[in-house]
């Protein structure tokens, strides 16, 4: 009788330490089924984050080819030269007063900031001129 509750005592155990395991298993399905909804729902955020580049990406495609366009319409002449912007200005109307100093002299650290062009660009023209 004793070998009997020896071993009812130890079938006792035995289920035991299986319902401690299955206990155990459970809540690292927990911990894996939790895993598993975050990363759906990473998944999700990055699924939307795509589609937002993608249509950014279409957008700027057709302001690149709106814009190309809009720029096709002048052609560079590079037969003529740029004038020349270094020229000192020939009057007091074409001097910047930003560029003025305090005593009255030209600000010699920014040569030709202000200086306004009296010629057209003769290197871009547009397009649909014939000269």
């Amino acid at each position: 009788m004793a070998t009997i509750a020896t071993s009812v005592q130890q079938v006792g155990d035995i289920i035991s330490k299986i319902s401690s395991a299955s206990a155990e298993q459970a809540s690292g399905l927990l911990d894996v089924n939790q895993a598993i909804v975050q990363m759906d729902q990473v998944t999700q955020r990055n699924s939307t984050l795509v589609e937002e580049a993608a249509e950014s990406a279409r957008n700027l495609q057709m302001q690149a080819l709106t814009l190309s366009r809009a720029v096709a319409a002048f052609r560079l002449d590079e037969a003529v030269t740029a004038p020349d912007v270094a020229t000192p200005p020939s009057s007091v109307a074409d001097i910047d007063m930003r560029d003025v100093l305090k005593d009255g002299r030209r600000d010699a650290s920014q040569p030709g900031r202000g200086e306004r062009r009296k010629t057209p660009r003769p290197h871009l023209r547009l397009a649909s001129r014939r000269d």
